[in-house]
């Protein structure tokens, strides 16, 4: 995917850059120095040196004591204290190289700088600072540097590796391949130039020329043939010529039968070739070969044959929505919308939804259900019966104790599929393993409905990696299925790499739903070129750039079609009835929280539906599919906006349960949250997220201590239950404040049914990022990112740092808040849960009868917190 590097070999021991941690000095990961894209070594520069003497040399660094740095840099290399020349180029670059593996691609930039500046002619500084200009932004520089370390050493694969990286970063894929072939035409005996270019066309979708680049490769006299066969294989399984595949994966475990990535890319071949009971022989001889290769690659089999794609062109006026694999299962809202708005606007259109995520969970409750999945595991009963308990509802889902211990065994299995299947998928989009099996079974599910047009929603981060897959897969299919992304991840925001790859013809942002019929409109009649579309992204062939036609269609969302949720099997779900989504407005209305970017996605807007309109919709949602529970999915909902809401569902007789997110503000009264209940409100997610006034205040929430007090008594005492959002290590937080947050709790537990809690992340896009030294935050470690989707490391000023504030809400979690509800530890987990549980007993309460611990126990636990003792993680046995 776009921001990435070209998936690296993984039998060479590649080290891969690490986010910088926000509490710990940087410190360069095991492996060898390579840099983004490169999987070879740079010319060497030293023995390792003493890695404290050198983490010294960082520190100080970072402190902005520069000369002091190099010093103690050159004690570390054994260099003498007046550096000049060569010896100051040396010590710079080591400290360029920590800086970087650090995730501090600002101050390596700077560092690599200054030792070209030394010495111009030291290679690897110059890869150390392309690299790093790539990894913040300036793709420009990062291109004059990568260019010039491709002229100071033009027959080296990894000069041009970091090349590579940039140009696609840029959205650049023929100039890319152009300097590939260039580097082959300097360099035509060396194996790494013909990989490269086979890594290049596997990305670009050209496999059969992939496959050739890599037999080439393997034809040099300096080929590593273990590592290259992993590699062709990987090139073939991903052409779908699985046969071919398994030989390449077995010649190389011949070479290196104690390596496990060759073992396991055979067993991705087998079961996608369809040949079930190989594979699981072949995973039997691999943990018998590889030592620990049970924890690196386990193999989650069960029969799944290859669906026959029928011999028919696609359909143009067919489309497909797909929420993909990476989050817990739960009704999609955004592609039901999408599907209902092409039906009842468009001619002619059929529509339909996937959801594939929902498919992989399912799929795999039901081999262990039936004993069919290898392996199989010790307590596979306790979870085949609290899926069914989940399934079926009944006295032990109503239960708060049955509830807590069927839970337990759910989380720990679907806790097992999601790692498993997000390892998976990872390793396969960003080091070059083969496609998951079961990623290849769902694309071949798609395409054999025959759709013109494949549209993929991603509103996690996490469905990133399977999406790209799937994508790939369906292109290499059959090419002529149109595949556009959209949802709530994307924002107009680096999205040059991304458009230009092989896989994406086009993305929508923002609300998406016109923007996408008027595309699907335009394909199906033939436009050539596509009319202006608003909110439409897409590589412009004329420039090569990514080209956005405005900010999206605008939009009457009084008028718009209802959710239509026909296409989804309520059991996949695992709730005794199916919570269906609701959103009664886009956006925020309060827009003002430092720490949050969430109105981007609704590019900085907030719309609402007419309260009737809402209303209806829910009303429908019980005629079309006996609907009784609902989630707003409102990123807030106003106390004055739950009122109209509670007196129009009661102006309709309706009768239904909800939960829905607010914020304990002071316009809560009593009278509202009572109308709240009576209308059907169960429980409420505050965003609370601090009990301390001055964080409040620098959050700039618009709640204070004294509302949510008094909000929350308040609506326990309507019998609305209250659920929480909290943030340990918030900018300046301290010990105080953090005192004052668990206090509050305490002293409020009456009132609260359950606590979520986690620790503060910088997101890019929101004020604090944007204006960190008006938060205490010293050093933010900037990094370029597709859509701004990832996270960013930062270092605080004196207040908690992260490391500290983690383990705190580790604590707090484990030893207190976890204790709140009596449904357990993780109620709440699968979200949809809540409402559910809490329709069987519609009256909330306060409970003053909890099993706390005292706020002086908590403090003795926070001022030692690593002598606390952790809750004990799942432990899983397999049955082989």
């Amino acid at each position: 995917m776009s921001g990435k590097p070209l998936p690296p070999f993984p039998l060479a021991a590649v080290a891969a850059p690490s986010a910088a941690k926000a509490a710990a000095r940087p410190a360069r990961p095991a492996g060898p120095t390579v840099m983004p894209g490169a999987p070879v070594r740079m010319p060497a520069m030293a023995a390792v040196p003493p890695e404290a003497h050198l983490d010294e040399a960082v520190t100080l660094w970072q402190d902005g004591r520069r000369a002091d740095a190099e010093v103690t840099a050159a004690a570390a290399l054994g260099l003498p204290k007046r550096l000049k020349g060569a010896d100051k180029a040396r010590a710079l670059t080591q400290i360029a190289e920590k800086l970087y593996f650090a995730g501090d691609y600002t101050e390596a930039s700077e560092a690599a700088g200054r030792a070209l500046k030394a010495d111009r002619t030291v290679l690897s500084a110059r890869l150390i600072r392309a690299a790093a200009l790539r990894g913040w932004g300036p793709l420009a520089d990062a291109e004059a540097d990568a260019r010039a370390a491709v002229k100071a050493a033009p027959g080296n694969p990894a000069a041009t590796d970091g090349l590579v990286a940039v140009l696609l970063d840029q959205g650049r894929p023929e100039d890319a391949e152009t300097a590939v072939r260039a580097l082959i035409a300097r360099a035509p005996r060396v194996a790494a130039a013909h990989a490269l270019l086979g890594r290049l066309l596997r990305r670009r979708g050209r496999y059969d020329e992939a496959v050739a680049a890599v037999e080439a490769a393997l034809a040099c006299p300096d080929a590593q043939p273990p590592r290259l066969l992993w590699v062709l294989g990987a090139t073939l399984h991903d052409t779908g010529r699985y046969d071919e595949a398994v030989d390449a994966f077995r010649g190389s475990i011949a070479l290196a039968p104690k390596v496990g990535d060759a073992h396991a890319a055979l067993v991705e071949s087998l079961q996608a070739a369809g040949r079930h009971a190989e594979a699981v022989e072949a995973v039997k001889a691999a943990r018998k070969a590889v030592p620990g290769y049970d924890k690196r690659f386990l193999d989650l089999l069960y029969e799944a044959p290859p669906t026959a794609i029928p011999d028919a062109p696609a359909d143009p006026s067919r489309v497909i929505l797909v929420n993909g694999f990476g989050h817990y299962p739960a009704v999609p809202l955004g592609i039901s919308l999408v599907k209902s708005y092409v039906a009842e606007k468009g001619e002619g259109f059929e529509a339909s939804c996937a959801d594939t995520n929902a498919w992989r969970f399912d799929a795999l409750y039901r081999a262990l259900r039936d004993d069919a999945l290898y392996p199989s595991f010790e307590d596979r009963e306790t979870f085949v019966a609290a899926g069914t308990v989940f399934r079926e509802g009944g006295v032990e889902f109503d239960d708060p104790t049955t509830y807590d211990q069927h839970l337990q065994p759910f989380i720990k299995y679907f806790s097992l599929f999601y790692d498993n299947g997000l390892n998976r998928v990872r390793r396969a989009e960003g080091a070059g393993a083969p496609t998951p099996w079961w990623v290849i079974r769902d694309a071949e599910a798609l395409v054999a409905k025959r759709p013109g047009v494949v549209g993929i929603s991603i509103t996690y981060t996490d469905q990133l990696p399977y999406a790209v897959l799937l994508a790939r897969t369906i292109r290499r299919l059959d090419r002529s299925i149109r595949i556009v992304f959209g949802g709530g991840f994307f924002k107009a925001v680096n999205l040059d790499g991304f458009l230009a790859e092989d896989y994406v013809d086009y993305l929508v942002l923002h609300a998406g739903e016109a923007c996408f019929l008027a595309l699907v409109e335009a394909l199906r009649s033939g436009a050539d070129p596509l009319p202006e579309i608003p909110g439409l992204a897409f590589r412009d062939p004329a420039t090569g750039r990514a080209k956005v036609s405005g900010d999206g269609f605008p939009v009457d969302y009084n008028t718009q079609p209802f959710a239509d949720f026909a296409d989804f099997d309520p059991p996949q779900y695992f709730v005794p009835e199916p919570v269906y989504p609701v959103l009664s407005s886009r956006g925020c209305y309060w827009r003002r929280c430092t720490f949050c970017n969430h109105f981007a996605s609704y590019a900085g807007t907030y719309k609402t539906q007419a309260i009737d309109r809402v209303v209806h919709e829910m009303a429908h949602q019980q005629a079309a599919r006996g609907a009784r529970l609902f989630t707003f999915v409102d990123e807030m909902i106003s106390a004055k906006r739950f009122k109209k809401i509670s007196e129009e569902i009661l102006a309709q007789g309706l009768d239904l349960h909800y939960y829905a997110l607010a914020k304990p503000t002071a316009d809560f009264t009593p009278e509202i949250l009572q109308l709240m209940h009576k209308a059907g409100c169960r429980a409420v997610y505050w965003g609370m997220e601090s009990g301390s006034e001055r964080i409040l205040a620098l959050m700039d929430k618009g709640n204070t201590v004294e509302s949510s007090e008094t909000t929350l008594r308040l609506a326990s005492e309507a019998g609305i239950r209250n659920h929480i959002f909290l943030i340990v290590g918030f900018p300046t937080e301290t010990r105080d404040d953090l005192d004052d947050t668990v206090d509050f709790m305490l002293r409020n537990s009456a009132y609260i049914d359950q606590i979520l809690c986690g620790h503060f992340v910088l997101e890019p896009g929101t004020p604090i990022h944007d204006r960190p030294a008006e938060f205490g935050i010293r050093k933010v470690y900037y990094k370029r990112s597709l859509a701004n989707g990832e996270l960013v490391g930062f270092e605080p000023d004196g207040w908690l740092d992260q490391q500290t504030a983690g383990r705190y809400a580790e604590v707090l979690r484990d030893h207190v808040f976890d204790l709140f509800s009596p449904r357990g530890r993780y109620f709440g987990t699968p979200r949809d849960h809540i409402i559910a549980c809490y329709a069987s007993q519609p009256m909330g309460g306060p409970r003053f009868d909890k099993d706390l611990p005292d706020a002086g126990a908590v403090r003795a636990m926070l001022d030692t917190p690593d002598s606390v003792p952790k809750v004990k993680t799942f432990d899983l046995q397999p049955v082989w």
